[in-house]
């Protein structure tokens, strides 16, 4: 049976993806949960640690993906997750951008518990640093991490855009050509 706390990530998820972040209320999370906004504030500081909470336990993170594979290998499973990653918290947070008041004060929320969009540029990064003897030793791995994940950001951008989802197909496609790519470019 799902916890309290499961069944209100779980709510806010689906509120969040409905509605966006900026959009989005506790008093909605709570009702969509089935409890009262008391409960929720009981679990979570406010919509920022949900937000926060959604993001790390809900969504897949390519920030922590790892194997014994190749590079290629791993760097095709990181590259999946971002996509599944960017796939599923674009609509959550895109509307954080709505305003600029309302995504300063988001950004000093985020930097009070110390998490934020770097978070998963870091995780790529230090597992590119974990795998140096297979990198050539004048490669740019952070901007190799960035351009990795920027081809997905924007990959998703456009999916987005055109309202058309991609088939689990195209995505792992999308993730073997990046990796791909990068890749070639490290080694």
């Amino acid at each position: 049976m799902p916890t309290t706390r499961d069944r209100i990530l779980d709510a806010a998820e689906k509120v969040l993806r409905t509605a966006g972040y900026a959009h989005a209320t506790t008093k909605e999370i709570a009702r969509e949960a089935g409890y009262s906004e008391a409960t929720l504030y009981k679990n979570f500081a406010d919509k920022t640690a949900i937000f926060i909470a959604v993001l790390r336990e809900r969504l897949p993170s390519p920030a922590n993906v790892t194997g014994d594979g190749t590079l290629e290998e791993n760097l095709t499973r990181l590259t999946r997750a971002a996509l599944d990653f960017y796939l599923r918290s674009f609509p959550i947070s895109v509307s954080v951008f709505s305003s600029r008041a309302f995504l300063a004060a988001h950004i000093e929320a985020l930097r009070a518990v110390n998490s934020g969009p770097n978070h998963i540029l870091n995780g790529v990064t230090e597992y590119l640093k974990t795998r140096q003897a297979d990198i050539r030793p004048d490669a740019d791995i952070e901007a190799a991490a960035a351009l990795l994940l920027g081809a997905c950001f924007q990959r998703v951008f456009f999916v987005q855009f055109d309202e058309t989802p991609p088939t689990p197909g195209q995505l792992d496609a999308w993730a073997a050509a990046y990796a791909r790519t990068t890749t070639a470019a490290l080694t």
